[in-house]
Order: structure tokens, then sequence, then C-alpha cells
């Protein structure tokens, strides 16, 4: 479940980072707020490019 707090976030435009690691270390990129969507069932959903 996403709080209200986060919701409210979302909704502002700003910077998100995003990080996932690897077996290197950690990987980090940027996308903005208004480019990630919410399912209704609380799933995130970002954007990823090639």
């Amino acid at each position: 479940m996403i709080s209200d707090k986060m919701m409210q976030l979302l909704k502002c435009e700003g910077i998100v980072a995003i990080v996932t690691m690897g077996g290197d270390g950690p990987h980090v990129v940027n996308t903005w707020n208004s480019y990630i969507d919410v399912t209704l069932d609380g799933y995130l959903l970002l954007p990823v490019g090639g």
C-alpha cells in the first residue's frame, strides 16, 4: 500500500532516483514524478529505456 504522503509527493513535479544493486555494485538513474504511474492495486510503474 502506498501512503497518502507518498501519493502527495508523486503528484508534485520533481526528480525520482531509482537505484538497483547488481554484481558490480549500485546503478542509479532518475526520472520525473510525472512519468510514474500508480496502479489500483498499489504498484508503481516506472519507465525504463534501452
